[in-house]
């Protein structure tokens, strides 16, 4: 069987059980295999793949489940190390159903409650807070959450972007990249980092903990709804991380060069306030009609 057609059938699997509540009871969350993964075990239980074949496989499961999981909670966060833990589940799965004499419902069952309960404990271990949220008496999550990529003239709007020194780099800047093209459809030299992309000469694939943010490197940084959104999200929760968001935040800042600005929003005035005056410059606009404010923090030397 094609490998192409294969990775079809797991990428509706995947989906089917995208809106599954992975901390209920797995009688209760309804957990399963679709008709045509189930099709798929009965036609071929020993996949004959090459090595490539299989790593390319697994590479393009986990993609596809860590992108059910930001639909979910954009908050979640997946790093390398998360990435490969997860890659190695799903060798697990895949070891598992070629070892299967025949795909009767009784060891389906078997199999995917196995797969659910490791997916469980990788969830916990790498975002706790999920396991306070997502309560076990409720089998499924029905909402994903308002995730949008914006428009660039909204963005360039929005955050009041002018006079970009090169190079300009996108914090979370979509799996589109709208801004980073409009801007190098400019002329400037714009790349992108966003955990959830497609890689290429000027996209980074990498979460912003991953990603080295190298001093006196960047003219211009921008984050639009992203860095500094999920940096809030850390401080107003009692067991956030927002240790590792502020040294990230100055890391950022020091990857600036000397006149170069970090452009985000929504503003984070419970850091900003400790800034040094003589290293950088604080500006702040109203975002209309909203309550919220944009930031540029300039690095002045």
């Amino acid at each position: 069987m094609k490998l192409r057609k294969i990775e079809k059938v797991i990428e509706q699997q995947v989906q089917f059980n995208a809106r599954k509540n992975i901390f209920s009871a797995p009688e209760a969350s309804q957990f399963g295999f679709t008709a045509a993964t189930v099709e798929l075990m009965c036609l071929r239980l020993n996949f004959q793949l090459t090595a490539e074949e299989e790593e390319q496989l697994i590479d393009f499961t986990m993609r596809k489940a860590l992108h059910a999981f930001y639909e979910i909670n954009q908050y979640y966060n997946f790093g390398q190390a998360e990435e490969t833990a997860l890659k190695a589940i799903y060798k697990t799965l895949l070891d598992e159903i070629r070892q299967m004499d025949n795909a009767e419902d009784v060891l389906l069952n078997v199999v995917m409650v196995r797969h659910y309960a490791r997916l469980q404990s990788w969830l916990k271990t790498s975002n706790p807070f999920a396991e306070a949220i997502y309560l076990p008496e409720v089998s499924s999550v029905k909402d994903t959450v308002v995730c949008e990529q914006y428009a660039a003239g909204m963005q360039v709007e929005l955050l009041h972007l002018s006079d970009l020194q090169g190079p300009v780099l996108d914090i979370g800047c979509g799996t589109d990249a709208l801004l980073v093209n409009h801007l190098r459809s400019e002329g400037h030299e714009a790349f992108g980092l966003e955990r959830d992309a497609v890689p290429s000469a000027y996209i980074f694939r990498h979460s912003w903990f991953d990603f080295h943010f190298e001093a006196n490197s960047w003219g211009t940084i921008i984050s639009n709804l992203g860095f500094s959104n999920h940096f809030i999200h850390h401080h107003l929760r009692s067991d956030g991380d927002y240790v590792k968001y502020a040294r990230k935040y100055m890391e950022i800042l020091h990857a600036l060069k000397p006149g170069g600005s970090f452009y985000y929003a929504p503003d984070l005035p419970f850091i900003e306030a400790y800034l040094c005056s003589e290293t950088f410059r604080i500006t702040r606009q109203d975002i209309a009609e909203t309550g919220y404010k944009s930031a540029c923090i300039t690095r002045l030397k």
